[in-house]
């Protein structure tokens, strides 16, 4: 059996505190390479045209998969096609305080599941197919999966922008940030959580070599727009020694605005716009806009850059459909978006207020934790040396500090502490004595040398 361990943190409000989250993946095929993340984006592609997650099952022709995964049509990639299916087959997911249920609006405290349920490749036949021919190979999700898709917990993912990435981590990068993006254009969390949590990097506990590991897939992502460059030391605070936190900021290039569709060449942000609108309202892939739906939309993007006005859509389709079920056109977009933007950028300010409360918080609860860890190191260290002192010893120590602080005779636990700091404080001071000391002596065995050799 292949297993690994994800862990992460996240804040919760309810108890004031931050809870540790895990995720486990256990598989007898071996686990999922970054190549299968890849066949299972483009099945979720394929579910999501085929019958937007209204069937258990997915049909698809091997040459299909193919094509959207932008791999080359040859026995080797159909070769890694099957394996990727049968470790996807294989993977178990146990979520600890992770699994979020969309219906209870809460995390579950342990939930296990799985990926694909079933799936079947059929052979591979000779000849020219009939137009008409159902594809004879399927995947089957598994049933919790599928109703986690159907309850909307997927976003859309530009996916021309994924497989076009060099790096592995570069695209697990863009795929865990272009979801926080969504309400904030800035993401920040601890190093540790953000690397081998969220990104799923080997865990370690040096910084430096998870910066390092990070810089590359980092460095490919500012290329292409989708993180604003900025300097190492802009990017990584520290907070207390051994802890870092990763501030990521959302470029402005055209790769986040960009549907999944590729477009043709030529369209302008007005037709890019109607598009993309009529495909979220009716469904319609090809729509020709009308030159009052143009004119509508060049109207609103004098107003608002594109990707604002492409970011709140699918926000703006639900309030039309609320408001005005019956419209036709995009031209009734007009009377609805400065509030749908204004109430946007509202939930945007207050995920912004919401993220620095949560920092704050979590360096508070980074501080405690440090302290608390240091004072456990401490003890394990000088209790034994206490506990070695001859009783008069002891005693004189505890006259010490209780001539400074008499009313820790009512607290043990207390008074020990600091008996074991006062413990400390004489060894050190006794150590620099004696440091000092040597130093003198070796200074004058110096010149008492130097004098002897001169005469």
């Amino acid at each position: 059996m292949h297993t690994i361990l994800y862990k992460s943190s996240r804040f919760d409000p309810a108890i004031n505190s931050w809870v540790p989250q895990r995720v486990t993946l256990s598989s007898e095929e071996g686990l999922p390479t970054p190549a299968d993340e890849q066949v299972l984006l483009a099945f979720l592609y394929l579910g999501k045209y085929d019958s937007n997650y209204a069937e258990p099952k997915v049909p698809f022709y091997l040459k299909q998969v193919i094509e959207v995964l932008k791999w080359h049509a040859n026995k080797q990639h159909y070769v890694r096609l099957r394996g990727a299916l049968r470790r996807l087959k294989a993977l178990t997911i146990r979520y600890e305080n992770s699994w979020w249920d969309a219906d209870g609006k809460e995390y579950e405290e342990e939930y296990a599941t799985g990926v694909i349920s079933s799936y079947k490749i059929a052979r591979v036949t000779r000849g020219r197919k009939r137009e008409d021919e159902a594809p004879k190979c399927w995947i089957q999700w598994h049933p919790d999966f599928l109703r986690s898709l159907q309850a909307g917990n997927l976003k859309k993912l530009n996916l021309d922008v994924l497989f076009k990435l060099r790096l592995p981590t570069a695209q697990r990068m863009y795929r865990f940030l272009d979801k926080r993006f969504y309400l904030s254009p800035v993401f920040e969390n601890d190093l540790v959580d953000f690397a081998c949590g969220n990104i799923g990097l080997t865990p370690t506990r040096k910084p430096a070599e998870l910066k390092r590991r990070l810089a590359p897939a980092i460095a490919e992502l500012e290329r292409i727009g989708f993180l604003k460059q900025v300097p190492p030391e802009k990017r990584y605070r520290k907070v207390h020694a051994g802890f870092w936190r990763i501030r990521l900021e959302r470029g402005r290039a055209k790769v986040m605005i960009e549907s999944t569709r590729p477009q043709k060449d030529g369209t302008t942000a007005e037709i890019r716009l109607v598009q993309e609108w009529h495909r979220l309202w009716s469904g319609a892939e090809d729509y020709v806009p009308a030159e009052a739906d143009l004119r509508a939309a060049k109207t609103i993007l004098d107003k608002y850059e594109e990707a604002l006005v492409i970011e709140t859509l699918p926000l703006l389709a639900d309030r039309v459909r609320q408001k005005w079920p019956d419209a036709k056109t995009f031209s009734a977009v007009r009377f609805y978006i400065d509030e749908v933007i204004r109430e946007h950028r509202q939930l945007k300010d207050a995920a912004t207020a919401r993220n620095a409360v949560n920092e704050r918080a979590f360096d508070h609860a980074r501080e405690v934790e440090e302290k608390q860890k240091a004072r456990k190191e401490f003890f394990a260290h000088w209790k034994p040396v206490w506990d070695q002192l001859p009783p008069a010893e002891q005693e004189r120590i505890r006259t010490k500090v209780l001539t400074r602080y008499s009313a820790f005779s009512q607290m043990p636990n207390v008074m020990l502490h600091h008996c074991l700091m006062q413990l400390w404080q004489e060894q050190q001071s006794q150590q620099h004595s004696e440091m000092a000391q040597k130093s003198a002596q070796n200074a004058a065995e110096a010149e008492t040398e130097q004098f002897t050799n001169g005469a």
